[in-house]
């Protein structure tokens, strides 16, 4: 009975085998046709990259007939007769391939496509040569509408042995799904649907049906921190799709990135944030993937060493000479070593004595043709803070919060409910002496005092010169060449608002201001009557009149109210919107119509969720409704289109 189970999984393995080699072959030949196709209208010849070029691309492209190199370029802005091809082809036999056979045809190409990656590298260091075999891994996001979209992929030379693709699903908090593919296939699968990417598309279908297609916008040659190496080289394929594409849903976007960083280790919140959307292709280091070639190991004196020591070892290739650049700091971040040194052939480890202790070290380490091989940057924990939080009561509050949280689940009932009083203790571990310490954070706080930094947040005192100070502060923020429209979000709008408004100096930039006059006067605060609004409104409109065409800015005024007349909003805001399509949020603590007058005036530029929550809050008011309430808000004036007003 195993015996026959055996053979039936052998003869089912054999025949899907035999189907991925037609299909492979299949998809070659459809691209081979489709160079062939390109490449009949204009003459394009690629030198073959010499032996020690590090790259396994062609970096060279002969400009004739339209042609040009690409790197570096956005896709689609050239003629469109250019061809964006970057890796080896023979322009001169592209007209004879039609011609030739299935076979024929998948040898011509794997010359036009792709080279080993790493064949091309002197290999100083005799590491072991790599097989054939390419691990491709893909993520895409299965949307709840049924639709999909490409999230990232790469794909690098591996050792591992050719096998059946891996899936694993993973739900997301929008109800969609991503799905995370990985591939290890032969070179002669790997090589079309790389290939893909020099002609602008990223297109995995021939792996998986499925799978998404995306747009490349450009490709970078490039060094950064990936597979174990912070100088791993890479070609990057940034992707042409717009980032609300790609991350639709901001509540997902925390579970994709943590997904991405825990299957390849890649930081997708900051050095690869451009990279989401695209597909890189790494050259993998040649050395094992668990160990690293060389090692730093740093010893403190005591009783078994009697100096502070860096010792600098390499575990292979210690035939053929190294340089390294080793620059060392000390608790205070001082730099205490800085040295270029050169192990020659034969030396395995080169040990070196500091002045202090180490706590920070940098090394970049180079073979003899310059190339750099692997750095390395650590900083040692200096400062260790304790904290001890000890609930020692807890009160037990029932008021209006309490009541309205009844009915809304256990948790929230109980944290409406009670509120622990805490009893908290702190202690510092630091490894400079603590007056040392001490002294340091206490100078460099008090400095930071005294000088302005990057923030675009401001505080403006109740002065004369604060009143000034705020409209140069928003012609500022507004003179910002990037920002294509503005909006004010104030419910209290007079003419003291228009007034400050006639002094922004930006001619035709579309600038919004959305007022709430509701049930209460603007100037006196006191209840008003709907009649007394409208009275109110059109005298702001005769003010409008006259000075409204003198406004720098595109101006136009909106009054919304809720459907019993009551103000639709609170707070205030400024929103500005630049050209790329992003927003910037600002809170401003009071009203326009009399900034850092009556009271000071702050703002501050949110970030985060934060300010994409007001973003979309915003864009809800000028809309006319709010997410919170069933019922749209009404439009009771509107300025100069006064048509937009609803009865």
């Amino acid at each position: 009975m195993t015996s026959k189970t055996t053979i039936g999984e052998r003869e089912k393995g054999r025949a899907m085998r035999k189907s991925i080699r037609q299909h492979s072959c299949r998809s070659m030949a459809r691209l081979a046709t489709s160079v062939a196709d390109d490449t009949s209208h204009s003459h394009i010849r690629l030198n073959p990259l010499p032996s020690t070029r590090p790259w396994g691309f062609s970096g060279r492209l002969h400009q004739t007939a339209n042609c040009a190199s690409f790197a570096g370029q956005k896709f689609g802005t050239q003629n469109p007769s250019t061809k964006f091809i970057s890796l080896r082809a023979m322009s001169t036999e592209s007209a004879r391939l039609r011609s030739k056979p299935k076979n024929a045809l998948r040898a011509v190409v794997v010359t036009l496509n792709i080279r080993d990656m790493v064949g091309a590298k002197t290999d100083t260091h005799a590491f072991p040569p790599r097989a054939d075999v390419w691990w491709i891994w893909l993520a895409f996001i299965k949307h709840a509408n049924g639709t999909a979209s490409h999230l990232y992929g790469c794909a690098s030379k591996t050792r591992k042995p050719v096998r059946f693709p891996s899936s694993r699903p993973i739900p997301l908090p929008s109800s969609a799904q991503l799905e995370i593919v990985q591939y290890t296939v032969t070179e002669a699968q790997a090589l079309p649907v790389l290939a893909l990417l020099d002609h602008g598309q990223i297109d995995l279908s021939s792996l998986k049906n499925d799978a998404p297609k995306a747009k490349v916008l450009a490709k970078r040659a490039i060094m950064a921190n990936a597979l174990g190496n912070n100088a791993t080289r890479m070609w990057s394929y940034i992707g042409a799709t717009a980032a609300v594409d790609v991350l639709p849903e901001l509540n997902d976007i925390p579970a994709l990135l943590e997904a991405l960083n825990s299957e390849l280790g890649l930081d997708f919140r900051d050095q690869f944030a451009n990279h989401i959307g695209g597909f890189d292709i790494f050259d993998r280091p040649p050395w094992r993937e668990e160990e690293d070639p060389f090692t730093v190991t740093i010893f403190n004196a005591n009783a078994h060493e009697p100096d502070h020591t860096i010792l600098i070892g390499r575990r292979d290739g210690h035939k053929s000479p190294l340089r390294f650049h080793l620059i060392a700091t000390n608790a205070n971040s001082d730099v205490i070593v800085n040295r270029l040194i050169t192990m020659d052939a034969g030396v395995a480890e080169h040990r070196m004595t500091t002045p202090e202790p180490v706590y920070g070290c940098k090394a970049s380490f180079f073979g003899v043709d310059g190339e750099t091989l692997y750095e390395y940057d650590q900083t040692f924990i200096r400062t260790v803070n304790f904290g001890l939080n000890a609930v020692v009561k807890t009160v037990q509050i029932d008021d209006g919060l309490t009541q309205r949280a009844r009915g809304k689940g256990a948790d929230k009932a109980r944290n409406a409910s009670h509120a622990p009083r805490l009893a908290r203790t702190t202690s510092t571990v630091t490894a400079d002496p603590a007056p040392v310490a001490e002294r340091r954070f206490s100078i460099l706080n008090h400095m930071a005092a005294a000088f302005a930094d990057n923030s675009k947040d401001r505080w403006f005192s109740r002065t004369f010169d604060s009143e000034l100070g705020v409209i140069a502060y928003f012609n500022e923020l507004l003179g910002d060449p990037a920002v294509e429209a503005a909006t004010f979000v104030d419910p209290f709008v007079n003419d003291g608002t228009i007034g400050r408004l006639l002094r922004l100096d930006r001619i035709g930039l579309p600038l919004t201001v959305l007022m709430s006059w509701g049930k209460t006067d603007p100037d006196t605060g006191l209840e008003q009557t709907e009649e007394m609004t409208q009275a109110n409104l059109e005298v702001l409109e005769n003010v409008l009149e006259r000075a409204g065409p003198l406004v720098g800015p595109r101006l136009s005024l909106r009054n919304i109210v809720m459907e019993n007349g009551k103000q639709a909003f609170h707070d205030r805001y400024l929103m500005t919107q630049s050209k790329a399509g992003t927003s910037e949020i600002y809170l401003l603590s009071n009203s326009l119509n009399a900034m850092a007058k009556n009271w000071p005036f702050c703002l501050s530029l949110l970030s985060g969720r934060a300010s994409s929550d007001a973003a979309k809050y915003i864009q809800e008011l000028l809309d006319g409704k709010d997410a919170t309430r069933e019922k749209p808000f009404r439009t009771t004036f509107a300025w100069p289109d006064r048509d937009a007003a609803t009865p």
